[in-house]
């Protein structure tokens, strides 16, 4: 069984692959839009996880 990991994780893991491929203009242009995503899947599961007072994996965020 898969484990379920956070988009702004699976995010980082395309992009790590990303940077096994070669690095022409198309690749370095997916990694950037890749990075983008990142940063704002982050933000928002910190919105989140501050909003319901717990964070991905149900464990209670320490106030």
């Amino acid at each position: 069984m898969a484990s379920r990991i956070s988009a702004s994780e699976r995010t980082g893991q395309l992009d790590e692959l990303l940077t096994q491929g070669v690095a022409d203009g198309d690749a370095r242009a997916g990694r950037l839009k890749l990075a983008a995503r990142k940063i704002v899947e982050e933000a928002l599961e910190a919105e989140v996880a501050e909003a319901v007072g717990r964070d991905y994996y149900g464990e209670r965020l320490n106030r």
